[in-house]
């Protein structure tokens, strides 16, 4: 019986980790040959609508990130107006957030985004300076997020994050003594927790996890599973919405091929979203809770979000509040994950109205 138990491992493996292998050296050639400057990234033709203040910085950490910042505005008493810390999710970029960036700075908020490492132009960067994205640790981010705010002297934030962003702002904000204040959170359809059911969602691997649960411990299995998943079957499934993505940012047409520079880049930011998601897989944010400030937080979802169920976004809500923290929790009919594009207005109202509740630390 032995020997038929690992002759099926093998079958498995075969079977999975074999298109694995074939995708893992097509990305290979691809991060070997795409965007080797940044001037070749400019050829792609990066949207408009940054402010004056943006560019690549090197940060502490000796990595850099690309950011856009509008400084706030004093008010008619003298004091200044927070700045709002804008994060966005995974396979996105700092350009996500520009129908309600525009409208904080009309009403005089400061306002300060980036693109996190594996996305956007931080990626070219990322990719011209060797750093690795195979796996982006998230503490990477997190850190980066933290040295950027203090390289622009923001002393007063309001922290605003998108799903994966949710998570990387709940990270910010358990840090100790930060260099500036927190004065809420603003959390979209957020990341919470390494979903290990995501994997039983395809039924060829939900086969496959089952049979090998009965077998091998769990460590070895998620050592077969999570490779085959993320970089051959998630690739093929992401690929098509960073496409789409990419022609909505730059006006190219549905039916109108890509340049071969194009495609590369499509592929790369496919990829570099993946080693992304393996990096995220230690965040916890329901153990990250005893850490944060007691600052007033508000949860949005959307009800008809598939990507990260309702469920989670609930727990964290009663977790949040039997902790005594003063929260809300918002569900937004008829829309999906993409709240930041699909219900900028509601998004909007929701971080004005919580930077108007008494400040945290």
């Amino acid at each position: 019986m032995r020997y038929i138990h690992q002759f099926t491992v093998l079958l498995l493996f075969l079977a999975f980790a074999a298109p694995w292998a074939a995708r893992a050296d097509f990305v290979g050639c691809i991060m070997s040959h795409v965007v080797a400057t940044l001037e070749k990234y400019q050829e792609l033709g990066p949207p408009k609508g940054l402010h004056k203040d943006h560019g690549l910085i090197a940060l502490a950490s000796g990595r850099k990130m690309f950011y856009d910042y509008e400084p706030a505005r004093a008010s008619k008493a003298g004091k200044a107006k927070p700045t709002v810390v804008l994060v966005h999710g995974l396979t996105e970029d700092l350009h996500s957030w520009d129908d309600i960036a525009i409208k904080l700075v009309d009403q005089g908020y400061g306002v300060l985004r980036m693109d996190l490492h594996g996305h956007g132009t931080t990626l070219a960067a990322d990719l011209e300076s060797n750093y690795s994205t195979d796996i982006i640790d998230y503490r990477d981010n997190v850190d980066d997020v933290i040295g950027l705010i203090q390289e622009k002297g923001v002393k007063n934030a309001y922290l605003v994050g998108h799903s994966m962003g949710g998570g990387i702002v709940a990270e910010v904000a358990a840090r100790r003594d930060l260099p500036f204040r927190i004065k809420g959170m603003n959390l979209n359809a957020p990341y919470t927790y390494r979903l290990d059911s995501a994997r039983a969602q395809m039924p060829q691997m939900a086969l496959a996890e089952n049979i090998l649960s009965s077998i091998v411990p769990k460590s070895f299995m998620d050592m077969i599973m999570d490779p085959v998943f993320l970089d051959y079957y998630t690739f093929r499934s992401f690929r098509p919405h960073v496409e789409n993505r990419y022609r909505l940012m730059r006006g190219i047409p549905e039916g109108q091929p890509l340049t071969a520079l194009q495609s590369k880049w499509v592929d790369a930011v496919t990829q570099g979203a993946i080693g992304v998601m393996k990096g995220m897989r230690a965040v916890d944010v329901t153990s990250l809770v005893t850490k944060m400030p007691k600052v007033p937080i508000t949860i949005n979802m959307g009800e008809k979000d598939s990507l990260v169920p309702n469920h989670m976004h609930e727990d964290l809500y009663n977790f949040l509040k039997a902790l005594g923290f003063d929260i809300k929790l918002n569900g937004v009919e008829g829309i999906g994950h993409a709240l930041p594009q699909q219900a900028s207005g509601f998004v909007l109202e929701s971080i004005v109205d919580g930077m108007a509740q008494p400040a945290g630390r």
